[in-house]
């Protein structure tokens, strides 16, 4: 398989390992048998072994060759992050307590928003019961009201699809993924300001 962008080789299968070394737009890289969360692909690399997100992975093999890096480019022992599609998915000490309980894909969410929104000091993630998101560990909710909870609704439905958001409910309006084109839907009163989402940005993930 083939990298679609410049991108991280970690020593595990999540943003909180360590970063082995960085690959450029169309490398060549070896996969294995090994998937984890349906979405951090293990590969071999120069007789190494790491994990790279299957987002930034194609079977399609590139038009042209990748381009041989130069000696001053080549990965040094202590390996610089790569870019990673416009969004940081670093650790966030703000939301660190809270990763528990979260699938892996929430918890890269939960690292996105709160890098992005460093003012946005508390979080909402895992509760038991209920068969909702929050109790399967695929939903979080951003503790935020007024224009700010708007910016960062917006914000994440505009990276959705890289973020793999399905539904974005805040101020009694939802958006998903399945229904994208209908935009922002108005939703029923459900009696309070919390249920109704006025005072929290809930975010859901696949």
């Amino acid at each position: 398989m083939w990298a679609t962008t410049s991108v991280n080789i970690r020593s595990g299968p999540g943003t909180g390992f360590g970063v082995v070394t960085a690959v450029r737009a169309g490398h060549e890289l070896t996969v294995t048998n090994v998937v984890v969360d349906d979405r951090w692909q293990q590969v071999r690399l120069d007789g190494s072994v790491g994990f790279v997100s299957n987002r930034y992975l194609t079977d399609d093999e590139p038009a042209a060759p990748a381009p041989t890096p130069t000696r001053e480019s080549e990965p040094s022992a202590q390996p610089s992050e790569a870019p990673e599609q416009g969004v940081s998915l670093e650790a966030c000490r703000a939301a660190s307590g809270i990763e528990s309980g979260l699938t892996g894909r929430t918890v890269d969410v939960l690292r996105a928003i709160c890098n992005e929104f460093p003012s946005v000091s508390s979080y909402g993630g895992y509760r038991s019961g209920g068969g909702s998101y929050h109790s399967q560990g695929r939903a979080i909710d951003v503790m935020i009201s007024g224009e700010a909870g708007w910016e960062v609704a917006r914000w994440v439905r505009a990276n959705a699809s890289e973020l793999g958001v399905i539904e974005v409910i805040y101020a009694q309006r939802i958006w998903t993924t399945q229904r994208a084109g209908e935009g922002w839907r108005p939703m029923s009163d459900r009696g309070s300001a919390s249920a109704n989402h006025y005072d929290h940005v809930h975010v859901s993930v696949r």
